[in-house]
């Protein structure tokens, strides 16, 4: 909820500040990228609980939250490395910090955690979510989960 929030400021900050005349920053324009990509998420289909039978909880779990992340990063990579290249060479980069505002830092420890899982499990969620929408409220669908064992 709160990169929701936060990429929802950005948006309306960037609209203001062009609207001012004031050019975006490279991280403006990566927050934006990235509430870009979200929205062609939300517009597919959402994943549904049926569409995970056969899958564990834990395997669906794990492998939602890598995946969505993954599409939302491969979707904005060059806004991300732009501004994180921009970052650096500014000196303006606290390395303790760039976990969080960038999404691919962050998503690396779902991929290990996500390459950990059965290459035969990992295969079955990839396909079965493939052109689903996993913008959805994942609460809902692993309580869904949990009610079906």
């Amino acid at each position: 909820m709160k990169l929701v929030n936060t990429l929802a400021a950005a948006v309306l900050l960037t609209t203001a500040g062009h609207a001012l005349g004031i050019e975006p920053t490279y991280y403006q324009i990566y927050e934006s990228k990235v509430s870009e990509c979200v929205a062609i998420e939300k517009s597919k289909t959402p994943v549904q609980a049926s569409d995970l039978a056969g899958i564990d909880r834990e395997t669906a779990a794990v492998g939602i939250f890598y995946l969505k992340d993954k599409r939302i990063v491969d979707c904005s990579a060059t806004d991300e490395l732009r501004a994180l290249a921009h970052e650096l060479l500014n000196k303006k980069a606290d390395v303790s910090e760039l976990k969080h505002k960038y999404m691919s830092i962050d998503s690396v420890e779902r991929e290990q955690e996500f390459s950990q899982l059965a290459e035969p499990q990992r295969h079955r969620l990839v396909s079965a979510v493939e052109g689903k929408s996993l913008e959805v409220d994942l609460v809902s669908l692993f309580d869904e989960l949990d009610a079906r064992k």
